[in-house]
């Protein structure tokens, strides 16, 4: 009998089975107030601990269980299966292993710990339902860890994981899948990856990485989402998804062969790369909600574009130094773009959809290229360039269209459409071989061009209805046309320096047109058809040529000509017409006193 429960006693408190010389361990304990400790110092070392309550209907209730390791082939194995668990295992040297599993059944207060420092590490803890948490450390060569988690229900919360590598090639996998989850992956050195996957409840990940092979892919799918990662140093490499309720993003890289590439899909979105040096190259694509997205991006290969569907969307890019290019696309709703590129080669791409429509790029550089295409609702698109060889094109098609551009630098050049309702455009160029050209069709139109500088060309054309043009030009070889043809027509020309050309033609309606040239071989040609026409042209210099022609209703033509060798041709159709040329070639010949030996006479025809 004593024998008996001798026996008893010794499976409930725990069973233990040493070989002392080639250190192996086995504990199973049965069951209630378990509590399992090993200790293995050199040579090769292996312990199993087991607690799984198999005597008892409680499951195996206060579970604890602890293993040191101190040198040699190192491996150890702790499993436990219900109630308080607790559990830790430390490995220093060799050909290190830990495994943890906690919980089926009764599963409850689950806690795994494990610390490895060299060799051959390996560590693998799995929780699954209630309260888990498990942390893992390792220090040199071959790391590995992963850790599992799973709370999906019974008495709930559930889920923390930590990891932390120093050194080798390591990788870092945690998975977790319910309740409030947090997961934290630090690396330091050599061949990193780190992979966090988290689908439920709380989730919040962060990944930390400095140097050689870097690589992190973080992925989250519901509730109150966030994901981190910052990398410093060699080949970095970042990619994110998330996929529903409040979701974040963070991606910061410092050095070397940066991607970041972050995937978003709705609620409240957000998402920000920030990159630094080297090749960098960032993606980021958000598609419902209150989405947000900002790139970041500084030095040599930098490369960013941004996509957005739809709801409260904005975007912005930021890029300093060389082979920049930034591409942003919106879809609808309350959409807004911003792009800012200094350096050289610079490109920006920005297209909109519809809705509350706003995209603006400032470029400074050289070959600066922004292009800006925007289709319906409240549209508005501003182009800034400073720098030498910048384009810019700006394309609007309906409602409340606005665009603007300016250009400072030599050969720089602009093109401006719009089709639908309210529309403006305004270009201003300073520089050398500027080229703007405007075309406006339908609804309250207006257009301005202004230019400074050598080689300008304005062509400016309106279709229908509130047209004015106005264009501004100061340089040599200046060209200006402006052409519009339905109701409250005006257009307006000033040219200033060397062999300007004008050319103004309106169709119908309230129809006026103005020209002032001032320099030399100036020509200005006007031609109106229909209705409350007026044209006035004025212009200095020499050899001065105005052509007017004018077609039907309450016409009237005035023509000043300031200079020498001047040619002035009116020609007027239907209804109270009127015109006056005045032509002025400076004062006549001799002394206008008489003095001298006699009166200088006017006869040479001045007029």
């Amino acid at each position: 009998m004593k024998r008996y429960f001798l026996t008893i006693a010794v499976i409930l408190a725990g069973v233990s089975l040493t070989f002392a010389q080639s250190n192996q361990s086995k504990i199973y304990s049965k069951g209630v107030t378990n509590a399992s400790k090993v200790t293995q110092k050199g040579k090769s070392n292996t312990s199993d601990i087991n607690q799984n309550g198999v005597l008892s209907i409680f499951g195996g209730i206060s579970n604890s269980a602890t293993v040191f390791q101190l040198g040699c082939y190192n491996d150890a194995d702790v499993d436990q299966l219900g109630s308080h668990n607790t559990s830790l295992a430390e490995q220093f040297g060799q050909y290190n292993k830990i495994k943890q599993s906690q919980g089926i059944g009764w599963a409850e207060w689950n806690l795994a710990e494990a610390k490895q420092v060299g060799e051959e590490n390996y560590i693998l803890q799995l929780q699954r339902w209630d309260k888990n948490k498990a942390f893992a450390y390792q220090e040199g060569n071959k790391n590995s860890i992963w850790q599992y988690q799973y709370t999906l229900t019974d008495k709930a919360q559930g889920s923390e994981a930590h990891a932390s590598q120093v050194g080798d090639l390591n990788v870092i996998k945690q998975t977790q899948k319910g309740q409030a989850n947090y997961a934290l992956a630090i690396q330091a050195g050599n061949s990193n990856n780190e992979e966090q996957l988290q689908l439920g409840n709380g989730n919040a990940a962060e990944a930390l990485q400095w140097g050689d092979e870097n690589v992190s892919w973080q992925k989250q799918k519901g509730h109150a989402n966030y994901a981190g990662v910052g990398q410093i140093g060699d080949k970095n490499d970042a990619w994110q998804l998330q996929l529903g309720d409040k979701n974040e993003a963070l991606a910061i890289q410092v050095g070397s062969e940066n991607v970041s590439w972050q995937k978003q899909t709705g609620n409240g979105n957000g998402a920000v790369v920030r990159q630094l040096g080297t090749e960098n190259d960032a993606k980021q694509n958000q598609l419902g909600d209150s989405n947000y997205a900002q790139a970041l991006q500084e030095g040599v290969k930098n490369k960013s574009r941004q996509c957005q569907d739809g709801n409260e969307n904005a975007a912005f890019i930021d890029q300093t130094g060389i082979e920049n290019f930034a591409k942003q696309k919106q879809v609808g709703d309350k959409n807004y773009a911003a792009a800012l590129q200094m350096g050289e080669k610079n490109e920006s791409r920005q297209c909109q959809t519809g809705d509350e429509n706003y995209a603006a790029v400032g470029q400074y550089g050289e070959s600066n290229e922004a292009k800006q295409i925007q289709k319906g609702d409240r549209n508005s698109a501003s182009i800034l360039q400073i720098g030498n060889f910048n384009w810019a094109l700006q394309k609007q098609e309906g409602d409340a269209n606005s665009a603007g551009a300016s250009q400072e630098g030599v050969a720089n050049a602009s093109d401006q459409y719009q089709l639908g309702i309210d529309n403006l455009a305004s270009v201003e160029q300073v520089g050398a071989l500027n080229l703007a050209v405007q075309k406006q069709e339908g609804a309250l139109n207006n257009a301005y061009i202004g230019q400074v500088g050598l080689l300008n060309y304005t062509l400016q054309t309106q279709l229908g209805v509130g047209n004015t043009a106005d264009a501004y030009q100061d340089g040599v070889m200046n060209i200006s046309l402006q052409d519009q043809v339905g109701e409250g027509n005006l257009a307006m020309s000033t040219q200033i320096g060397g062999f300007n050309f004008s050319d103004q033609k309106q169709e119908g309606s309230f129809n006026e047109s103005y020209a002032y040239q001032e320099g030399n071989f100036n020509e200005a040609y006007s031609k109106q058809i229909g209705a409350g026409n007026m044209a006035d042209v004025l212009q200095e210099g020499n050899m001065n040529k105005s052509d007017v022609f004018q077609g039907g209703i309450g016409n009237e033509a005035y023509i000043g000509q300031y200079g020498t060798s001047h040619l002035s041709l009116v020609e007027q159709h239907g209804m109270g017409n009127w015109a006056e040329v005045n032509q002025y070639d400076g004062p006549c010949g001799g002394d206008n006193n008489g003095g001298g030996n006699g009166g200088g006479g006017c006869d040479d025809g001045c007029n």
